[in-house]
Formats: C-alpha cells, structure tokens, sequence
C-alpha cells in the first residue's frame, strides 16, 4: 500500500547509522532528500521564488519558460561543447539546475547518508533541527507507468530518457492541470550528479505546490473513505522513534517518512559522515567544492 506519512525522530548518531547500515528498505526503496529545518516543506526553487504566485493560471509558467528561452538564446556565447537541443527541455532544466538556477527540479540521492550531508552541512547558519525525507520509489514509479504514461499517451518502444524528455516537455510547454510527481533521468550526468547519487523529482502543476503535487501520487487511487490519514503532511499517521516503528510497518505502510534530526547530533552525524569520506570535496569534484570545503571545519 505505502501510502501513509511517518516522522521517525532520532535519538542517537550511532543507533541511527547502524540501524541504516542493516536495513535494506532504506537502501534500495526510497529516495532521499536532506534539509536545514525540518519545518521546511520540500519546494522546487522557482516554487520559492515565486510563491506569491502559486495558484496563479500563466505567471511561473510563463517565467520558467521564458528564462529557457533567455539561456538558449546565449548559450551558444557561453558553452564550447554539448549544447542541448532546444526542444529537450530536460536537458536544459538539469543544466540550469547545475549551475544554481531556481527551476520546477527538487534534488534528490538515493543515499540517506548523502541527503544527511545536505541537512546538516550549514550547522552555522542554524540552530534548529534538521530534517531527510524519503519518498518511496516504487510507488513513484507507479504513479509514472499508470497515470503520467497514460495521459501523455507516451509509447513504450522507447528509452527511459526519451520518455522523460516528453513528460518535461509536456509540463512546461502544455502545464497540465493534473497533479503529480515524477522522477526524471537526463540523459548526460555532470560529475555532481554521478558523486551524490542525485536524480531529480519534479511536479507536473507548477501552479501547484510540490507537496500538494507529491500528495496526488499517494492519494489519487484511494476511495475517498480511506483518505483520512493517508499521506496527511500536516498530521503524520505515526510519530516517534525508529525503535518504535517494526520493520513490516515500514516496508507495507509508509510511502513518505521525514527522519528528523535533533540539532544536538548535528556535528556527531557530520564526523560519521566524514569517515565514509561523505564530504563537501568528494559531493563536489571541481574546483568550486574544493573551494567551499574551505569553509568546513566540523571540529571546530
């Protein structure tokens, strides 16, 4: 089933790393994103940046493919090799998303140890608890083989990546007033992608939130007198500690877990993750992540 939403509070650094290590759900069925403040929802950055306009018919439509448009016009000044081409909208999307362009893509890790990294990296900048969320992949995959498929009517003659370019191109130019959430594979990895294991997931509606989005792929199948508490992210079905929940409760029942991570464990989790040489120089294999581990000392 998978469709309901937990929050699994953390009550000990190593508890939590040896509790990873053993379970493969953790490893193979979910995909993991890492933030700052677990208050946070989890938000694309044009949804950011454009909230005030959410809801709103054209307007981050409009600006989303109007700032393609822009890039594509000046690429061409700007990159020697492996240009996009300009209907593969994808492509274009995962390179504005590289280089810190507020686009619909929200990055995700199939790590959990990865997305801890992202949560706990700017522990300077914040004294509040951190948060990983995990979405289950197979009920993603689902939701993408019967109801995205389906409604673009895309065949299945063709590659994974070729298919993902419909659906990006589909979303931006068409904006389709059905929610839903996908997982979208480029074709090209940059050295970024490849180091953290990264995939992206996108929202279908831009005029939607990615959470009202991403509640569409859990909710859409259910009658409507079992939706009570079924991926309610306002009112998780269950709260507590990772000892509390069983191994059948997580595998059969959970399709979205936030791991909340005190802010007290913070550097502790850090020094784990440095000694599985998960750090800001082996996340970021260029000259600009040798530059930012500068600013790193968790020791200090």
């Amino acid at each position: 089933m998978q469709n309901v939403y937990a929050e699994i509070i953390i009550r000990d650094v190593d508890d939590f790393y040896q509790y990873l290590k053993k379970s493969n759900y953790f490893r193979n069925s979910l995909t993991f994103r890492g933030q700052m403040d677990c208050d946070w929802p989890i938000a694309s950055g044009i949804e950011r940046k454009m909230r005030p306009y959410l809801n709103e018919r054209h307007i981050i439509g409009d600006y989303e493919e109007n700032k393609i448009l822009e890039i594509q016009r000046r690429a061409h000044t700007l990159i020697r090799n492996n240009i996009p081409a300009s209907d593969d909208y994808l492509e274009w999307l995962a390179l504005l998303q590289h280089h810190g362009a507020r686009t619909r893509l929200v990055d995700f890790s199939r790590s959990i140890f990865v997305a801890c990294y992202f949560a706990t990296r700017y522990d300077a900048k914040s004294n509040c608890d951190a948060a990983v969320w995990g979405i289950h992949l197979g009920k993603l995959e689902r939701f993408k083989m019967r109801k995205i498929y389906s409604a673009l009517e895309i065949p299945s003659g063709i590659s994974v990546h070729e298919k993902d370019r419909i659906i990006a191109k589909y979303a931006i130019t068409k904006r389709p007033d059905f929610k839903g959430v996908s997982i979208l594979y480029p074709f090209r990895q940059n050295q970024r992608l490849f180091a953290q294991q990264g995939e992206f997931l996108a929202p279908l509606n831009i005029n939607r939130s990615f959470m009202d989005n991403l509640s569409e792929v859990f909710l859409g199948d259910c009658d409507t007198e079992v939706k009570d508490g079924f991926c309610d992210f306002e009112a998780p079905y269950k709260r507590g500690y990772i000892d509390e929940f069983s191994s059948d409760e997580l595998v059969k029942y959970i399709g979205v877990v936030k791991f909340i991570i005190p802010e007290k464990f913070h550097k502790g989790l850090r020094v784990v993750l440095e000694h599985m040489n998960i750090q800001t120089e082996s996340l970021f294999p260029d000259f600009e992540g040798a530059v930012q581990a500068l600013n790193h000392d968790y020791y200090v």
